[in-house]
């Protein structure tokens, strides 16, 4: 477990018996950020996490939210099966916990131009390094078909070649597909729409020599109390025709002098939010912030 740890993977949710002989995921933080990677937990009451248990990894590019639907219902023949039926079990004991923590891509890195999908690259070298470690401390196996081979076993003929190859095709499949019931028919016109009231607002003013070509936010000081410490990540949706494009980006709280959060979107976001805002504002016009959650904004 320390090596998610260091790697900057966060708890994001837990899991408990719903009561009617299935399991309840419940997304506590993250549940919008997209292009992540995801392990599920498992452990007793001990706070050592030396003794945590990784049970399964993935990596998706749906929404968190939607993916933990998946499995909330285990349906399919893949992992959403396969994992749900193991987190059923391990509840079935007292004491036992499940937990999924969450890696998003803070760094945005990219070489010579080309931006770097870190989660998609870190994926199997995981599967592959718990592997081991499963194995050597004699913990269960992980739940992964692809990428995750068992130990001492001879090399795979062509029958079995193929079947992992469907087997794989079946997982990115189901990592692939909408759970979430779809978003509400855009309103008609005069239609009166009773939105949720954000949590708190502010605005800045798109200026010509920063706000206007940065891909920055500096957060008002009356809402920074919805944000989290330095290097926190917050999700943001940017509406446009009546769907969110959800991003992620870092705080930094050493920016402002006084401690306030800064969002610089990086690399794509960066570029998904300079477009978005240049489309739709000019030179000098005003943003409007809404807070609707902690680290979670909406530009609309």
């Amino acid at each position: 477990m320390q090596k998610l740890i260091d790697l900057g993977f966060k708890k994001a949710a837990t899991i408990t018996q719903d009561g009617l002989g299935g399991i309840q995921i419940n997304v506590t933080q993250l549940a919008n950020a997209k292009n992540i990677l995801y392990a599920f937990i498992t452990r007793q009451n001990e706070d050592d996490v030396d003794h945590w248990r990784v049970l399964y990894i993935g990596h998706s590019r749906k929404t968190f939210r939607n993916r933990m639907s998946g499995y909330q219902y285990g349906n399919g023949a893949g992992p959403n099966n396969r994992v749900h039926n193991a987190v059923r079990d391990h509840l079935n004991t007292e004491g036992n916990q499940v937990e999924v923590h969450v890696f998003v891509d803070r760094l945005a890195a990219s070489i010579q131009g080309l931006p770097l999908d870190m989660p998609a690259g870190l994926e199997y070298a995981l599967i592959s390094w718990y592997r081991d470690y499963n194995y050597q401390n004699e913990h269960p196996r992980l739940l992964n078909k692809a990428g995750n081979p068992p130990h001492g076993v001879a090399p795979p003929d062509l029958n079995q070649i193929n079947q992992a190859a469907q087997e794989e095709a079946a997982e990115q499949l189901e990592e692939a597909q909408v759970y979430l019931a779809p978003p509400p028919a855009p309103p008609q016109a005069g239609e009166i729409v009773h939105a949720d009231a954000p949590l708190c607002q502010f605005v800045f003013s798109l200026t010509p020599r920063t706000y206007w070509p940065l891909p920055v936010i500096n957060v008002s000081r009356i809402c920074e109390q919805h944000f989290g410490p330095h290097h926190d990540v917050v999700i943001v949706e940017l509406i446009q025709n009546n769907e969110a494009l959800a991003v992620n980006v870092t705080i930094n709280r050493n920016a402002n002098n006084n401690n306030t959060p800064r969002l610089w979107f990086a690399g794509q976001a960066g570029l998904d939010y300079t477009a978005w805002k240049q489309a739709r504002k000019g030179v000098n016009e005003q943003v409007t912030v809404e807070v609707v959650g902690r680290n979670h904004i909406r530009l609309s």
